[in-house]
């Protein structure tokens, strides 16, 4: 699978991520020649954040708190997580949401869709 853009984007810490905020990333990574393609295509970021069963003991230090979760238009069998704290990518087939909404481990708590029409 080549790569065609990897951009790290992180924003200060203590800010929250607003809606401008990411009208403004969109829009330098729309700037970018090669990245409009023509037709149309959707994309999908889901922000889970991990859930603690037992209140009373402290969270591992070792599993991320949070994750991003990004479906893409190229490539629809894939999955793609990014776990920000360990610096890591990690990617898996499309059907693993399903199991994560059965375990129950992390739940999604907020959903982004990017729909273009070119």
């Amino acid at each position: 699978m080549p790569v065609k853009w990897l951009m790290h984007f992180q924003p200060n810490q203590g800010t929250t991520l607003t809606s401008q905020v990411m009208a403004e990333a969109c829009a330098v990574a729309e700037s970018f020649p090669g990245v409009l393609r023509d037709g149309r295509w959707r994309s999908s970021m889901t922000f889970y954040r991990a859930v603690q069963r037992d209140q009373s003991l402290p969270a591992p230090s070792d599993l991320p708190r949070d994750l991003i979760g990004i479906s893409l238009h190229d490539l629809p069998n894939e999955y793609l997580f990014v776990m920000r704290s360990q610096r890591l990518i990690l990617r898996a087939h499309s059907s693993v949401q399903t199991v994560m909404d059965k375990l129950q481990s992390y739940k999604g708590r907020f959903f982004i869709n990017f729909v273009v029409s070119v």
